[in-house]
């Protein structure tokens, strides 16, 4: 008899991770979660990032490896990203902001307040400083807030 498995749906993966993860918390054996986290893609960290609630997205946020941070926001929802943002450090925001693309890093930025913001900038080199405020110059959702400024 030919015993063939059929292969776990997107949703069913989800559900066993956030279970395995959730039941980690409640232990909290943060090495185990350090541990389980590492293993996903960042759009999988972000999906569990959503589906958990704020204290236990928190503490798992500290688990993850500060070079994962900026992959995961990018896969995150904005109300997600936009909490999460607000609670990093204006040089790490400058960091995740110079380590995407142009447009594709600007967008998070333009929701945060405007104090941030200039932090932000504050803390990025000349040059990066100048490519970043020419597009926040614009509402991201018009031509020039879209425009990918490494493309010219």
């Amino acid at each position: 008899m030919d015993q063939t498995t059929e292969p776990i749906s997107e949703e069913a993966r989800h559900q066993e991770h956030l279970l395995a993860l959730t039941e980690a918390l409640d232990r909290a054996s943060l090495e185990e979660v350090r541990a389980q986290v590492s293993q996903l893609h960042p759009a999988e960290v972000a999906d569990l990032l959503e589906s958990l609630p704020t204290r236990d997205r928190d503490r798992v946020w500290e688990q993850l490896d500060p070079d994962l941070h900026t992959d995961v926001l990018a896969y995150a929802e904005d109300a997600v990203r936009a909490r999460r943002m607000l609670q990093m450090e204006p040089e790490e925001l400058a960091a995740a902001a110079q380590d995407r693309e142009s447009d594709e890093g600007v967008h998070p930025l333009q929701d945060l307040p405007e104090k941030v913001i200039d932090e932000v900038l504050q803390s990025m080199d000349a040059q990066n400083r100048e490519r970043l405020q020419s597009v926040l110059a614009y509402p991201e959702d018009t031509a020039g807030g879209l425009m990918n400024i490494d493309a010219i």
